[in-house]
């Protein structure tokens, strides 16, 4: 198989992409301020270090902008970075693709299937101003694009409770949001495609109990808050024959905790019958 990679890419721009009053389109008006990028692999993991790049912009470029972006721009630092640097855009252009070639990562090929595939969060927009204002780099991509902006939209509308485990803070810092986006799709990844013994398993919601519960095997278990960030456990056999408890710390994870102590206990459980039958 041949390696592939995701070129994670965020801009931070003078404004939205979208056509303006005077008739011009904002993604070739609006001047590109910052530009972050993360590589990784097909596992998420990164590869080599991740790029930053302030471009330098005039006053003139800047009063373009569009009010929010300079307000916003200006609360970050982001704008005096702008007015300090002297990295052109075509520089930029330039940096970006020494760099992925410095990772051996070459122009896209379709027919080999090799090469970087741009990915982020609502990348139309930070695409549409590649497209308009940086077409080498953009032509050094696949034209498909992972957007993790239509898996939250899939994940709101079939998965609900997936989406809460997403922790986003929206800085409209260019780095951070590109490593908010590699987060996000970690948790899509772990949750909606991850092979594991443990992901077969349904957990279901008691009212009157007020617990979750599960069944494995033969066995029921049920997880139930008993103070805030600890939760008991408790395995019962069917027909209350045997049971088993123990109690854990809340996390986002708990559930898997839950499941491998449920795992590890029948597994002894099954092994000991077998050894005295």
């Amino acid at each position: 198989m041949n390696k592939m990679y995701l070129a994670w890419i965020d801009l931070e721009t003078g404004g939205l992409n979208g056509r303006l009053d005077s008739g011009k389109l904002g993604m070739e008006f609006y001047p590109i301020f910052e530009v972050a990028l993360i590589v990784t692999d097909e596992q998420l993991n990164h590869v080599g270090e991740p790029l930053r790049l302030v471009i330098h912009q005039t006053e003139s470029r800047i009063a373009d902008s569009h009010a929010w972006a300079i307000a916003t721009h200006t609360k970050s630092g982001l704008l005096d970075e702008v007015r300090t640097s002297t990295l052109t855009l075509a520089d930029a252009e330039c940096r970006i693709i020494d760099h992925l070639k410095a990772l051996g990562i070459e122009s896209y090929n379709r027919k080999e299937k090799r090469g970087a595939i741009m990915a982020g969060s609502s990348i139309t927009f930070d695409r549409s101003y590649i497209m308009c204002q940086m077409p080498s780099l953009n032509d050094y991509l696949h034209y498909r694009q992972l957007d993790v902006s239509s898996l939250n939209l899939a994940v709101r509308l079939f998965k609900p409770e997936i989406e809460s485990l997403v922790k986003k803070e929206y800085k409209h810092e260019a780095l951070a949001d590109v490593q908010e986006s590699i987060d996000e799709l970690k948790t899509y990844r772990d949750e909606l495609f991850a092979v594991s013994k443990f992901k077969n398993f349904r957990w279901k919601f008691d009212a009157i109990e007020n617990a979750e519960f599960i069944e494995i095997r033969d066995w029921f278990m049920s997880a139930r808050e008993v103070s805030s960030g600890l939760i008991t456990l408790t395995l019962t056999q069917g027909g209350f024959k045997n049971r088993y408890s123990s109690t854990i710390i809340k996390s986002e994870d708990f559930k898997v905790k839950a499941l491998e102590w449920a795992s590890g206990l029948l597994d002894h459980y099954e092994g000991t019958r077998k050894v005295d039958a």
